[in-house]
């Protein structure tokens, strides 16, 4: 049989022992070591989480570019058509959102599998308001409408809106914020870290600025309606109201008459504005120098999923197919959670 010792002799010196103080020793040791234990499940835990993230990021990138590719074909067998792909077929007019073509995806793999999807939207570049190539007065115009909340253009039902910066870098984007400084939240609207996607952590409640009405949507703010990509020409043909009476000549009684006139029809020459009822010989002038009927340049925004994944991968690029072959002039990207 086993007896527990009092006393440990040990050169000479005699150590008693206290059996209290073995068992809190040895019961701080077995707390140590579950402290280590349980730090390295969790970190196996969130490794194997990122590492998930990371695999559905990257799925998700995949589809984007699928949707990409689809958009740019559709670009290519349009380039005769001044108003892009719109009688294609899957492409369909979105009512919510002048100028806009949408078209969603289902994407397979060779064996039928659900890959994932992706919504594509194609707008004309030239339906944006060229706020680096107007005056000052009409700058002003647009930012002081927008200030008072008069401009809103919510995000169709997945996060389309935003461009992530799309304002040409370094060539565009610093002018851009000075022209609203202090005014932020107008210009990115809901979209505050600029990545397309409404983060959970991003405002989508009652308060104004405009875009805020907790409605599970992304509101971009001025960011949205904007471009520096043109050479300051605006298509009548595609440009929202919201634009279009921020130009130099455009009442109240000419944008009322030319929204009337598209309706029916697809101006094509200079004379079709100068027929409208309202414009004088002076107002043609005005509008001439800055009028357009017809876009090569498109920016194509792509949101793809992958299959089951809350992580959406956006993608935007600004296509010109003036020339014989389309080319990407500016091409951008984010990842965010899909939704809320």
């Amino acid at each position: 049989m086993f007896r527990v010792l009092d006393s440990v002799r040990f050169q000479g010196v005699r150590f008693r022992c206290r059996r209290g103080s073995v068992l809190v020793m040895v019961l701080w040791l077995l707390f140590f070591f579950s402290l280590l234990t349980a730090q390295a499940a969790y970190r196996a835990r969130l490794d194997q989480h990122l590492l998930q993230r990371d695999l559905e990021t990257v799925w998700s990138y995949y589809v984007a570019r699928a949707g990409l590719h689809a958009a740019w074909d559709a670009l290519v067998e349009s380039r005769d058509d001044a108003l892009g792909p719109e009688g294609q077929e899957g492409w369909a007019r979105d009512d919510r959102q002048d100028g806009g073509l949408v078209r969603s995806l289902e994407l397979e793999d060779t064996r039928g599998r659900a890959v994932g999807t992706c919504a594509i939207r194609i707008q004309d570049e030239h339906s944006f308001f060229p706020i680096l190539r107007v005056d000052k007065d009409a700058r002003r115009r647009f930012i002081g409408s927008f200030s008072r909340g008069v401009l809103e253009r919510p995000a169709p039902d997945v996060p389309l809106e935003g461009d992530g910066g799309a304002f040409g870098g370094a060539r565009g984007t610093g002018v851009l914020r000075r022209c609203f400084a202090g005014q932020e939240e107008i210009f990115y609207g809901e979209d505050a870290n600029d990545n397309f996607i409404l983060d959970p952590w991003e405002d989508d409640g009652e308060r104004e600025p405009p875009g805020d009405d907790a409605d599970g949507r992304l509101d971009v703010g001025a960011k949205g309606f904007v471009t520096v990509w043109t050479d300051g020409k605006v298509n009548v043909n595609t440009a929202p109201e919201s634009v279009l009476r921020n130009l130099p000549g455009v009442s109240s009684d000419v944008l009322a008459a030319l929204l009337t006139e598209r309706r029916g029809k697809t101006l094509t020459i200079p004379e079709d504005l100068a027929s409208l009822a309202p414009v004088t010989d002076a107002v043609f002038a005005r509008l001439a120098s800055w009028a357009v009927f017809r876009s090569d340049l498109w920016r194509v925004t792509v949101v793809g999923r992958a299959a089951a994944s809350p992580v959406a991968y956006v993608i935007v690029a600004v296509v010109d197919r003036s020339s014989g072959v389309p080319r990407i002039r500016w091409c951008g990207a984010g990842s965010g959670r899909w939704g809320r």
